[in-house]
């Protein structure tokens, strides 16, 4: 599996949790434990500083 392999599985699983999120609380959890993970890294790289 490639990054972008996985990044188009991250989006379609996100986008169907947006669209049902009352079906899907751990995979809406996940995605926001992902997404704090990634501003971490973000931060810790010195990427997109605000």
């Amino acid at each position: 599996m490639g990054l972008e392999d996985l990044s188009l599985r991250i989006t379609a699983a996100a986008l169907h949790v947006a669209a049902n999120p009352e079906k899907h609380p751990r995979l809406r959890l996940m995605l926001a434990d992902l997404s704090d993970v990634m501003q971490c890294c973000e931060e810790n790289l010195g990427l997109y500083k605000q």
